[in-house]
């Protein structure tokens, strides 16, 4: 039995009566004591040909590049009597990180935006987790990124939102809005831990103060809602129509840990002042720097979630060395939230 089997065989054990896979996109291997996960370059920004001819891009919720979730998930569940460690490698070598991002000369077909989020996220989740690590050539690239936006010189910041966010047919975005416009309803669900106001698509973006460089996605790349109550900054990856993944971890570990380099108590960047209260970040703005924002709660938020995103394996993201803390949330009913925009509309 090679590894992939050993390791198939026991997801399956977690929930024998769903259909669980794992993924053909990242490959396994073990040795002296290390699970290692090596993800293709189509995982860390390198654009594919879809059936069209047309280049497309993996997003961090695509199996192929959810290392994070499937690394939860594995230590969860995989060989749990033997302590041992995952590591993170790369099949081919990375673009250079000044080239890409201050030169702004990547290589045919890659995003700058993507392979910044990647770095990014391959960097704090080794910070969170003594049982991570990073194989040489993505710690370099990583160490080499975040020392560049970290810089004085860059002074590395947000982007601001000039309008609210729209409504369209999609299911999730009518469910947000639901959210939104009927806060209620997330009070029910969350058992009372959040009151006040939800808004909705935050920007996730890193710009230099200049705006001249970016660093990370630009353009739809938001979280979905949020909501400052308690002292705590709630944020929520949510997801409608049986849109089911381990990907969701990866999105909101990403998410969660933005918005601690931006909103927590020992920020990393400083966010720029709006003028005007747009989805809410004037609130945002004066709720941080007035000090209000104690820490950051992260709340996963399904119609139906994937067998392996679990209680165990949010326990296990909840060991982070931030004390991030992560929440399950029950499953809402999603015919009565996509009800709410129907009479609405």
């Amino acid at each position: 039995m090679n590894i992939r089997e050993k390791i198939l065989e026991d997801l399956k054990n977690v929930a024998p009566k769903r259909r669980i896979k794992l993924t053909s996109e990242l490959d396994f291997d073990y040795a002296q004591k290390t699970l290692t996960i090596t993800i293709h370059g189509k995982g860390v920004g390198y654009g594919y040909s879809d059936s069209n001819g047309k280049v497309k891009f993996l997003n961090m919720q695509d199996d192929g590049a959810a290392f994070e979730g499937w690394a939860i998930i594995l230590r969860t569940y995989w060989n749990k009597n033997e302590q041992y460690r995952v590591k993170l490698a790369v099949d081919r070598d990375l673009p250079d990180v000044y080239e890409v991002f201050i030169n702004k000369q990547p290589p045919e077909g890659f995003s700058s935006g993507h392979y910044g989020r990647f770095l990014y996220r391959a960097y704090t989740f080794r910070e969170e987790f003594d049982w991570f690590e990073l194989d040489e050539r993505i710690d370099s690239a990583a160490k080499t990124y975040m020392n560049l936006i970290t810089s004085k010189e860059m002074e590395t910041t947000n982007h601001l939102q000039e309008d609210e966010a729209g409504l369209n047919s999609h299911k999730e975005i009518r469910v947000e809005k639901a959210f939104s416009d009927h806060p209620d309803e997330l009070v029910r669900i969350t058992e009372g831990r959040i009151s006040g106001d939800v808004n909705r698509q935050l920007y996730v973006w890193l710009e230099s103060g200049s705006g001249e460089y970016q660093f990370l996605t630009c353009s739809r790349s938001a979280l979905d809602l949020w909501n400052i109550s308690n002292s705590m900054l709630n944020i929520f990856e949510l997801k409608a129509g049986k849109n089911i993944g381990v990907g969701i971890i990866s999105e909101l570990f990403f998410y969660a840990e933005y918005c601690s380099d931006f909103y927590g108590r020992n920020a990393k960047f400083k966010i720029r002042k709006p003028m005007r209260n747009v989805r809410g970040n004037l609130d945002l703005y004066e709720s941080q720097v007035s000090g209000e924002i104690n820490g950051v709660e992260a709340y996963f938020l399904a119609d139906e979630f994937h067998p392996l995103v679990n209680k165990d394996t949010v326990n296990e993201l909840n060991t982070n060395r931030k004390q991030i803390k992560f929440i399950l949330l029950g499953e809402y009913n999603l015919d009565k939230m996509l009800s709410f925009t129907e009479l609405e509309g």
